[in-house]
């Protein structure tokens, strides 16, 4: 998965630069969003302006790491 990241004042954003996420590559990009939100990155960005389409699996991969996201805030 080619991702670009990018710190802007505290925020991550991931810029995916692939044309779509599917079986091939959802896992990775999972394993990429899992390592910032377990690494500590309470606030990331996704973005997606280059995608245009994503399958089951992919959509699947953001989901969990969304709830993931949710579930190791600070509260």
């Amino acid at each position: 998965m080619n991702v670009q990241l990018v710190n802007n004042n505290g925020t991550t954003i991931i810029i995916v630069q692939e044309d779509c996420i599917d079986i091939q590559n959802a896992s990775n990009l999972r394993e990429i969003l899992l390592d910032l939100i377990y690494k500590g990155q309470n606030c990331l960005l996704l973005d997606l302006q280059k995608v245009k389409f994503i399958d089951s699996s992919g959509l699947g991969s953001l989901v969990y790491c969304m709830r993931e996201a949710r579930k190791s805030r600070c509260t």
